[in-house]
């Protein structure tokens, strides 16, 4: 039955680092830089375009500001968790934190500024949105970016939890920056999956997310499991079809669910008398029988097929407007997820998504990173070293340097 969702928040508290450990990002000078055109708004915050006043070159280093206002004097806790994670995870494809400074006002009102490197290259849904041929090589080494930089989160101890397409960021050169953590959130790697805050955006949110369970970083490999699908298909999550209608692909409205900031109204587990299959079509009485996820990589590899290194070109997408993101709202749309059978997926739909061109290798990978049940998703150093041995596969040959070469893409001629 639905009901609002609880949010454990003494749980989050305990894990909340101490703002005097961020004291040293604080130095941040914001006189010293031009704010320009607002690029962004999320649900807490606006981001703008920002260059340092003594930087003369027109072509000269950009910065995105992110401004937050709260009415309280002490820093948010998600605020705190975005500032030490961007403080401590530092990582080529992860945004690249500059400073922070906090300002008062008026009495009762202040304004937080993060200052970051800017990604002249959009994001990745907006990649996805445009008319340019993206070649399978372009986009397997955009996603073993996204990967890496994820990877290295867990690797200091912080799960996403809003891992989706448009917290994706590329540079001009097409590598990918994973961004936005303001919902990151304390975890150990050893420890079994624990009770936390139910957050997320929710097309993207894994079933232990949605069901209010105990979970950990491999709710980021669900996330990143859609992306791939949407990676693969050029189609938004929950957008819909239409062959009539020109124009490309857009994102269906998203709906963010913050920490504590909103109750999304999600349903309890259902009981039913048909035995359960994760997306590798593997039963929880299987689950002994099937192995590792590892095992199962290496089998997939061994059993893997040739394909094109030409993908098919872009399918024209449409979105229905009066659709809603929420559970409870229309079925209709791709590869979204109906409360009626559990928010599982339908393995033959799901490998049917992608064009028929597509690696299925790459295929593979995404109907395992939204496997039903977390222990049977793979972990994420296992989807970087999946990527990575993929990329090899699709480099031309004679390039030793494949992994940093990074051609853009040309405009598509139809």
């Amino acid at each position: 039955m639905a009901g609002e969702t609880e949010h454990y928040d003494h749980d989050d508290a305990e894990a909340l680092p101490k703002a005097e450990e961020l004291a040293d990002i604080f130095s941040l000078d914001l006189s010293q830089f031009t704010l320009g055109n607002v690029i962004g708004r999320g649900h807490f915050s606006t981001v703008l375009l920002a260059k340092r006043k003594d930087d003369k070159d027109r072509d000269g280093a950009l910065f995105a500001v992110k401004r937050q206002i709260r009415r309280t004097k002490e820093l948010e806790g998600h605020q705190l968790r975005e500032l030490h994670a961007l403080k401590t995870c530092h990582h080529e494809n992860i945004l690249r934190l500059i400073g922070a400074c906090d300002q008062q006002i008026r009495e009762s009102t202040h304004v937080l500024w993060i200052v970051t490197e800017f990604a002249r290259g959009g994001n990745l849904l907006q990649l996805l949105e445009s008319e340019h041929d993206i070649t399978w090589l372009l986009r397997v080494r955009i996603v073993h970016d996204a990967a890496m930089g994820l990877q290295h989160l867990h690797t200091c101890g912080q799960i996403h939890r809003d891992v989706k397409s448009s917290n994706f960021l590329l540079t001009r050169a097409f590598q990918c920056k994973v961004a936005d953590l303001g919902m990151a959130r304390p975890f150990d790697k050893e420890s079994t999956p624990r009770k936390m805050t139910i957050c997320g955006t929710e097309d993207y949110m894994a079933p232990e997310l949605i069901f209010d369970e105990h979970y950990d970083g491999k709710v980021d490999v669900f996330g990143l499991g859609m992306v791939l699908f949407e990676l693969l298909s050029r189609r938004a999550i929950g957008s819909v079809e239409d062959e009539e209608e020109e124009g490309s692909l857009s994102p269906a409205s998203k709906t963010g669910v913050r920490d504590g900031k909103e109750n999304a109204k999600l349903p309890g587990r259902q009981d039913s008398e048909t035995p359960m299959k994760d997306g590798n079509g593997v039963s929880p009485g299987q689950r002994k029988e099937s192995g590792s996820a590892a095992a199962v990589t290496k089998r997939w590899r061994r059993n893997s097929k040739p394909y094109s290194l030409t993908p098919e070109p872009m399918r024209r997408i449409k979105v229905n407007p009066s659709q809603s993101l929420s559970p409870h709202g229309s079925e209709d749309g791709f590869l979204r997820r109906s409360p009626h059978n559990r928010f599982r997926f339908d393995e033959d739909e799901l490998r049917e998504a992608p064009p028929k061109d597509s690696p299925p290798s790459l295929v593979e990978l995404a109907v395992q990173c939204v496997s039903y049940e977390a222990a049977l998703r793979p972990d994420m150093d296992v989807v970087v070293d999946w990527l990575e041995d993929l990329t090899r596969d699709l480099a031309p040959e004679g390039d030793p340097d494949h992994m940093q070469v990074r051609a853009p893409p040309s405009r598509h001629v139809a």
